[in-house]
């Protein structure tokens, strides 16, 4: 039996009416394994549904992204302790859902799965739903809907020209239905600029939630853009890595106007995901160092709120905000490492992205009242995570990497506030920009199809 075929039988296991103990040994068991049989499973390649079916591909890529997803699925339920079965549910669809995904190298499949993740991340947060929650989910719903819209739009014209959707039959496409796809995926995964829900969303979603979507859900789109970069499928690309680091530093600076400590992490989330369009090879790494540091700072988010952290967790917190910034020797610092390698005169840049984003953790932290003695296991588990994967690689030391450290901590003495009036307006004007956006790209479109009339 295949891996993506063990997948699928998740899905009835998410129906059994199982008690709540019960449900959470389950919750705790299918990451688990499932990380086990990514790590053994060799690599193959497989078309279900016949021919030109839905293409399902398993590489090295894929295992990295689908430990990712199994990992802070593994860690979100460890954390979680009240599972009513609408949770439970909603926990192993989508998670059956992510594995998928990140095995697909089917244009249009991916399109699917992206809207199926969408529905299930608004149907988790509107579990307990308010008036905050309601607007922001329904928010992202609409704008993901138009970033999927593109995206889809820029699949019908690669499918009209080559009259298949799967990537391994695709040679190079031309560049109209290029921009159209990775600016769809840009909005639907939550870049600075295209996609400014994101921090919304985030920030009104549940902990153990919000740490499913920074981590796990947001890479959607970037697998997307890896699977397309590796294949050879996409044209000439040169600028994206200019486009990339501005909109890294967008993001960045968005986390440097907020105050609030989950707003802070979700804002951050849009820098990395400038930083993995950057260079799309190193994504797979990058979201695995993204997610066992941002998952468990998400799941202490809700103490951090309250202003009241306990010493465990606070002293565990520290390699994970550590890695998140690039300090040595972390594994952030050896995925920083690898992002830049043939890029040294771009370092500078990323010293100043990376010592934003921290000085911004920082300033959210400072506050906060650090009490008592016991300990998050999802926390503990991340750090040891963290402390794992950097024991495997010490890279030779930079003293420029203690630069984002040295300007995180002074966040400590000094309180930098900025009022940045474009990052204001672009949030504002965000539905009208992408209502735009869409409506010159379905121009495109139709005088792109009408070639061939």
């Amino acid at each position: 039996m295949r891996l993506h075929e063990i997948f699928l039988m998740v899905l009835p296991l998410s129906l059994i009416p199982l008690g709540n103990s019960m449900r959470k040994i389950v919750a705790i068991s299918i990451p688990a394994v499932s990380s086990i049989l990514v790590a053994k499973s060799g690599f193959y390649e497989a078309e279900v549904l016949g021919f030109s079916g839905v293409e399902l591909v398993f590489d090295e890529g894929s295992r990295i992204f689908m430990l990712v997803g199994s990992l802070v699925f593994l860690g979100v339920a460890i954390e979680k302790d009240s599972w009513r079965r609408s949770d439970f549910f909603l926990f192993c669809s989508s998670f059956v859902v992510v594995e998928l995904l990140f095995m697909s190298a089917d244009m249009f499949n991916l399109y699917v799965m992206m809207e199926i993740l969408s529905i299930q991340a608004g149907l988790m947060i509107l579990n307990d739903a308010d008036s905050k929650k309601l607007w922001s989910t329904v928010k992202y719903l609409m704008v993901g809907s138009i970033g999927a819209n593109l995206y889809l739009l820029g699949v019908g014209l690669v499918y009209a020209e080559h009259g298949t959707f799967n990537m391994t039959d695709l040679g190079r496409i031309d560049p109209i239905p290029t921009v159209l796809m990775v600016f769809g995926l840009m909005v639907r995964t939550g870049i600075f600029a295209f996609g400014m829900w994101l921090p919304q969303f985030h920030s009104n979603a549940p902990g153990e939630v919000s740490a499913l979507l920074s981590s796990v859900f947001v890479e959607s789109g970037i697998y997307a853009f890896y699977r397309m970069s590796k294949l050879g499928v996409l044209s000439d690309l040169a600028w994206m890595e200019s486009l990339a680091l501005v909109l890294a530093l967008g993001g960045a600076l968005m986390a440097l106007r907020r105050r609030n400590f989950k707003d802070v992490l979700a804002s951050s989330t849009m820098a990395h995901l400038g930083i993995s369009l950057f260079n799309p090879a190193v994504a797979p790494l990058g979201a695995l160092a993204h997610a066992v540091s941002k998952a468990p700072l998400f799941l202490v988010s809700e103490d951090v709120k309250r202003g009241r952290l306990s010493v465990p967790n606070a002293l565990l917190s520290i390699p994970l905000v550590l890695s998140l910034i690039g300090t040595y020797p972390t594994f952030g610092y050896v995925v920083k490492g690898e992002i830049l390698k043939g890029w040294e005169e771009v370092e500078w840049m990323m010293i100043v992205i990376y010592s934003i984003i921290g000085y911004s953790v920082v300033s959210s932290l400072k506050e906060v009242e650090i009490v008592g003695w016991k300990p998050g296991w999802g926390v503990i588990y991340f750090s040891a995570l963290v402390a794992v994967l950097s024991a495997r690689e010490f890279p030779g030391f930079s003293i420029l990497g203690l630069i984002p450290l040295i300007i995180s901590l002074s966040a400590l003495r000094f309180d930098v506030r900025l009022k940045i009036g474009i990052l204001e307006r672009l949030e504002e004007l965000e539905g009208n920009v992408l209502t735009v956006l869409m409506l010159l790209s379905v121009a495109v479109g139709f005088v792109w199809l009408s070639r061939s009339l």
